[in-house]
Formats: structure tokens, sequence, C-alpha cells
């Protein structure tokens, strides 16, 4: 393969800092290239090297650049597939000959030649613990130049690559391919790849769906029922006279919530929109659905179904053509609540007793074509619910960026916005909403020329989200107390195009600081947040395995923690441990018991485990411990904290045949 175009470099050499020492993304570029590699029609895989020093990391998503902007042309095509791998290096060397592939997954070609990172989820988190690779792999038919190559960057022994026949690829084993794994530095173009790997927290999944092309199938969800498509930053159920479901992938859960805006669509009729939970099969599963029974163009009626069977429905009510529907579970408890015109009120609240309790996924349902949007999902309703939204919409023109001028500041009661902060709308005087989408309606906040974004609150509140866009790298927000106390933080990965929500969840936020690499390459869209009195955090756990890879039979250390982080309430704390093994059986409650914790008490447990020498156990097997506040009435009610508080950790086993 040979390099795109003719360089004449004159490098300036770079002090190089390794993998970044925040826990939540991991890479070497400088995010930009010098030039890429490819040349042919083929499978090309790019490799990247990293060393956890000590951590447990649980790495979520890998993203990569395509091509390289300084020498556009021979593009990979978009709806191309990508590839993204994590390999465990058994023996820690460095070199990728032996690794061990511990998990994958896959989207689409994006942003080709604009270096510009698209990020790609794993099809299940990867727990590792000392040295790993990464890799990107984009096949085509046509001759295209994929690879991104910073060349202002040594490799050191860090980047490999490997090329092999259009459609080839052994990613089990890297040494059967057509081609040898090459060692960056050994070529003619020295350097690293702009390839990184990313660690986000799993509790809360937020999506608007917002792709900037129409994938043939949906990334991140599996498609049990039904064609669904990605169309106009919705997601969209066939127009088709059945039942069809939807479930987000990995998303596994016995008690928690999901959320989501359901819209009646075109035309009038029959038809449907609803959420899935606990489902394991279209006749094992609770749902919850918005019907249309009477030509309305509305939806008029509720259902809740277990199983096949109706267990409560409520007949001849308005709840409008683009409803909010929340689904909270817990043990027997089901508590559906409808928010008819989105103004943040629950105007129909209906609490439910099911027998279903057991694991299963999370997703949506639909009868004819129906449309969703702002999907959440998280382990209890006060991950997001019952505090105030901010959209920015209606806000006099004095303010706008293209209007006076005016800084919000102090516009909206409570809040302060420091520094200066204007609001960009795209239906009066415009602005670039392709790369920087509004997320509702058609105005957002933006700094004014400024990388630093303070939102300051009158009083204390426990939880802060919002949806963003940001270009040109990634970003970063954090929680802060009365005392300028670090409590929470989160990573705002570059997404131009598109909204992703991010939250920021801990008691006493006093204000939160948004920053970014590069001036008026972020913006916010409907802030919001809710009191401290509102919900309590009071669960924290930890769960650990260790080794993490073996040749079967071998033995695990696993170590559970749970803890009370509430600084004055007990509080009685459940721990359930889920297995899926690598022949996919399933074991929902393998371990569990619950504890009773006083004020930042903590319970820790550990065994050693004996993994057999069983067919079953041979590939990766996930462990999954839920950790659940239990408390019981009248400990749970006002103005003690509500249980409900919930948290996951996991870790990946990877055990090889004796």
């Amino acid at each position: 393969m040979f390099k795109r175009g003719t360089l004449i470099l004159i490098m300036l050499l770079l002090t190089v800092g390794g993998a970044q020492a925040a826990d939540q993304h991991f890479f070497y570029d400088d995010g930009s290239t010098e030039t890429c590699i490819g040349g042919a029609a083929a499978d090309f895989v790019w490799l990247q090297y990293f060393d956890t020093d000590g951590r447990v990391d649980t790495i979520t998503h890998v993203s990569t650049a395509i091509g390289s902007v300084t020498y556009p042309g021979g593009d990979a095509p978009s709806h191309y597939g990508a590839y993204v791998y994590v390999w465990d290096d058994p023996n820690n060397d460095g070199d990728p000959s032996d690794a061990v592939l511990l998990g994958q997954g896959h989207g689409y070609v994006r942003n080709v030649n604009t270096d510009l990172f698209t990020h790609y989820p794993l099809d299940e988190p990867v727990t590792v613990s000392s040295r790993y690779f990464i890799g990107a792999r984009v096949c085509s038919d046509n001759s295209c130049w994929p690879k991104p190559l910073d060349m202002s960057q040594a490799s050191n022994g860090r980047s490999w690559s490997v090329t092999t026949g259009y459609m080839t690829f052994d990613p089990y084993d890297l040494t059967n391919n057509d081609n040898p794994l090459v060692e960056q530095d050994t070529t003619s173009y020295p350097g690293v790849w702009l390839l990184r790997a990313h660690c986000f927290n799993p509790e809360v999944d937020g999506q608007s769906f917002d792709w900037s092309i129409d994938p043939l199938d949906v990334p991140g969800w599996d498609e049990r029922t039904g064609d669904w498509t990605v169309t106009g930053r919705q997601l969209v159920s066939e127009a088709s006279a059945s039942n069809q479901t939807i479930t987000r992938q990995v998303k596994v859960l016995a008690d928690g919530c999901v959320e989501v805006q359901g819209i009646y669509g075109d035309g009038v009729g029959l038809r449907y929109a609803g959420a899935v939970v606990r489902y394991i099969s279209d006749t094992d599963r609770i749902m919850v659905k918005l019907q249309d029974n009477g030509d309305n163009g509305y939806f008029d009626t509720c259902y809740v179904y277990e199983d096949t069977s109706i267990i409560f429905s409520e007949y001849g009510q308005n709840y409008g053509s683009e409803p909010t529907l929340q689904v909270a579970f817990t043990g027997t408890s089901l508590q559906v609540r409808i928010d008819t015109d989105n103004d943040g009120t629950w105007e129909h609240e209906y609490p439910v007793t099911v027998t279903t309790t057991q694991n299963g996924y999370v997703g949506l349902a639909a009868y004819n074509q129906c449309c969703f949007d702002d999907w959440y999902c998280g382990p209890s309703a006060g991950a997001w619910g019952g505090g105030t939204l901010i959209d920015f919409q209606d806000v006099p023109e004095d303010y706008w960026y293209h209007g006076g001028g005016q800084s919000l500041y102090d516009y909206y009661h409570g809040l302060y916005f420091y520094p200066t902060t204007n609001i960009l709308e795209s239906t009066v005087y415009g602005y670039n909403d392709v790369v920087f989408p509004w997320h509702s309606s058609d105005a957002v906040l933006s700094t004014d020329h400024s990388n630093l974004l303070r939102v300051y609150f009158a009083e204390e509140k426990n939880h802060v989200g919002f949806w963003y866009a940001t270009a040109n790298g990634d970003g970063i927000a954090e929680a802060y107390d009365v005392d300028d106390n670090l409590l929470d933080t989160a990573v705002l990965l570059e997404n131009p195009g598109v909204n992703n929500y991010i939250s920021l969840d801990a008691p006493g936020i006093e204000y939160v600081e948004i920053r970014h690499g590069s001036q008026d390459y972020t913006v916010i869209d409907d802030l919001e947040y809710r009191p401290v009195n509102v919900m309590q955090n009071t669960v924290d756990a930890a769960f650990t395995c260790n080794p993490l890879s073996g040749t079967l039979p071998f033995a695990v250390n696993m170590a559970v923690e749970l803890t009370n982080p509430h600084p004055t309430q007990t509080r009685r704390i459940a721990g359930q441990i889920f297995v899926r093994l690598a022949n996919g059986a399933s074991y929902g409650n393998w371990r569990n018991g619950f504890t009773t914790l006083g004020p930042l008490g903590s319970y820790t447990a550990s065994w050693t485990q004996n993994l057999p020498a069983l067919s079953a156990l041979v590939g990766t097997n996930r462990f999954s411990l839920s950790a659940l506040d239990v408390t019981p009435a009248p400990w749970n009610q006002p103005p003690y904290a509500p249980s409900g508080d919930g948290e996951v950790r996991a870790c990946n086993i990877t055990a090889s045949a004796p």
C-alpha cells in the first residue's frame, strides 16, 4: 500500500504525552493528519497499543478519523461499513501477533477527509487492566485511502496496520491475513493514527437519533420485528399494519426507567407508539403503548401489556400527537407517566402492579408508522426527571448573537451564565446548524468567542443535563460545589452534525463549567436541572474481576463494594449479579443480597470463582453487578431521600479452550 500524495515535511518534534491521564479517553495524536494510507480495493485495518498503567478501564467506544484533510480524494464512500475492535495483549509485549479479541462494534463511514472523529460503540463494553490494542477497519471495493496518519508523533512501537483482501479480514488471528502486520515506524511514513479509546458512563443512555445519513440499519439497536430506520433525525418504524419492536443493544435491566417522545406520524388511523421493558421476546415482556383507537390523529388510549395480556387500560383521553412517555419499573411496581405537551409536567400518571420482574432488554414498540425522538434509559426515573427544562426558545432578539448581542447573563430566574453568552437561532438570521444542530425548535446557547461556559445556580442542584454539539476536538463538563470542590465530570466527545445528551450528578452542585478546545465550537440546548431535595445520590458500586482472561480451567478473584455516599442518612442497598456466558446462556440472579449501610458506610465482599473447562465458557463471559437503593417506607419518603437510585458495574472475562 502507498501513501496518498507527495509530502515534503519539515517536522517539528513535539513531546509525546502518551495516553491521557483522564480515565475517559486515551490517545496519542494531536488531532490532525499529515497524510493518509491506502490505495487499493481491500480491507484496511489500523491498530494502536495502550497501557492502563495499573488502572482498570472499561472501554465503551473507539473513535477514528477516516482519510486526511491534507490529501482528500479516493474517498471511502459513506454507507460503507466501519468496524472497531479491542484486543488484549496477553504477554504485554506490544506486538499484536498474538492479540486476543475482546470486543468489537460497527457503524458507517462518516466525515471522510475532514480529520473529524466518528465515535463507534462496542457491542458490549470491554474491561482492560493492563496492555491492549484498539483498531479500526474500513472495507472498500474501490481504491481508497482511509488510514489517518499523524506524522508529528512517533509511533515508538505503538501503531500498527494490516491490509488484506476485500472482505477477508480475520480479527481473531491477526497473522491470518494476506499481508503481515506492520509497525508504522518501520515504514517510510512513521507516525500514530487518529485512533482513540473512550470510557463512557454506561448508566444513563441518551440518543436523539441525529444521524446525518440514513443508515441501512440502526447502529446500537436490535431490530426484533419490523424494518426500522433513522430518517429526518428520528427513529421511524415501518409503515406496516404489524407489531414492531426494537431493543437497545447491551441494555439489560431488571429495574430502571425509559423515557421517549412518541410522534404520531403522517395520516390517520390505528397505530401505537410505546416502550418495552424486561423484554425477552414479543410474548415475554412488559409493553406500555399509547394508541389511537378512534382515527383521531392523536393518541387516545394507554395500554399496559404483560406478556400478551392487557393488565391496564385508560380510554378516551387526549395524550396529544407528540407526547413524552416515561416508564419506571422496580420490582412489581410499574409507574407510567405521560407529558402530553412536553412542558416538563406529567399530565397523566398511572401506577400498575406487574408480576414479570426478570432481567430483560429495554426498547420501543410500534404498530404502523410512528416516529421516536429523545430516548433516555437509566437506573431510575430520578436520573433525569423532576426538574426544570430550559430550551432557549422565545428569548428576545436583544439576546441573540445576530440581534442585539446582549449577554444572557441573568435572563433566567435562578441562573447566571458567564462569561458572555448569546442565543443562536436558525430561522431568522441563521447560523451553521448543520454542524451545530439545535436539539429542539431552532435555538441554542453559545458562548461569544470563548471556549469556557459557566452556569451558576442560585440554589444547589443534584443533577444537570443538556444536549450538546461540538467540533474541533473533545471537551469536558465539570460540576463544582460552593467551595469549588470537583463533584462530577463528563467528557463531551466531538460530534459535529449531531446531538448527544450528557449529565452531571452529585448532591450540592453550585455551578457547572464547560470547556472545549477552540472558541465558538460548542453549543448546548435543552438544559435541565433538578434541586437537591428531589433526589439524593445514595448508591455507589464497584465490581472487579482479576484476571480478566485465561486458559480453562482457571480461577478469578471477584470483589464487590457497595457504598452509601449519603452524608446523613442510613440506606438499605441491594446487589445482584447477572451472568451471560459466552454461549449466550443467561443467569439473572446468580448472586444477590442486601445490606443496611450507615451514612458514608460501605460493604465489601470478595471470593475466588473457579471457571471449569466447559465449552460454554470459551469466549467472552459477562458479569454485571446491579446495585439498587431499596430503602423501605417511611425512610424513603421526605425529608429522607427516595429509594430507587441505582448503579451498574460490569466486567468481561475471556476464557480460552484448554
